[in-house]
């Protein structure tokens, strides 16, 4: 399975490879696997990451998304603070297991954002991301991606839509510390993602 983007404004490209892995990695409480490792192509290169783990988002005890973790192979990180900071090819990996309307998703994403920022610190990014996922309604079985590009800040996918970047490595942040932050939405996100490192 592949997912290829063209160029967009910042003239970056990735391209998300899913390599035949032998290792599959399975997501406590739900049927969905991620591959032990993926390769993204950041401007041009070609990057390996492996997966640092994985979870399940659920919500009043139904299964919204699995999310798996996923690090350049050769990044050196020992806990979810450094995870979380690292500056270096990295990637977030969503499978809905449910319907969710674009702006019910954003809701969630702006909320848990706000657990750990002020809204006033990322105005013009929160009005990106709201005006890229609330057109779009998620479905079972659509892919989310979320690449951080190092020193740029975050490339986002929905299913086979085209990416939307948004310039700020903080916001790029805020979106790790959603699942990795002093104030995250679940602590067994942190073991989760942290459990392969």
């Amino acid at each position: 399975m592949s997912h290829t983007t063209k160029r967009v404004a910042l003239i970056f490209s990735f391209t998300c490879a899913t390599a035949f892995a032998a290792q599959e990695i399975a997501v406590d409480g739900s049927d969905i696997t991620f591959p032990a490792s993926v390769t993204l192509k950041v401007g041009g290169e070609d990057v390996n990451l492996r997966c640092t783990g994985t979870a399940l988002r659920e919500k009043a005890w139904i299964n919204v998304y699995g999310i798996a973790s996923y690090l350049a192979r050769e990044a050196m990180v020992k806990n979810a603070h450094e995870l979380a900071a690292a500056d270096v090819p990295k990637a977030l990996h969503l499978i809905m297991e449910r319907k969710v309307g674009g702006k019910k998703m954003f809701s969630a994403f702006k909320e848990a954002i706000l657990l750990n920022y002020k809204e006033t610190e990322f105005t013009a990014e929160l009005k990106q991301f709201q005006d890229y996922f609330t057109p779009r309604t998620l479905k079972t079985a659509d892919h989310v991606w979320f690449i951080h590009v190092p020193g740029v800040g975050v490339s986002c996918k929905i299913a086979n839509h085209e990416p939307m970047e948004i310039k700020n490595v903080k916001f790029s942040r805020a979106i790790w510390d959603i699942y990795l932050g002093k104030q995250n939405i679940g602590e067994h996100f942190v073991k989760g993602f942290t459990s392969r490192l």
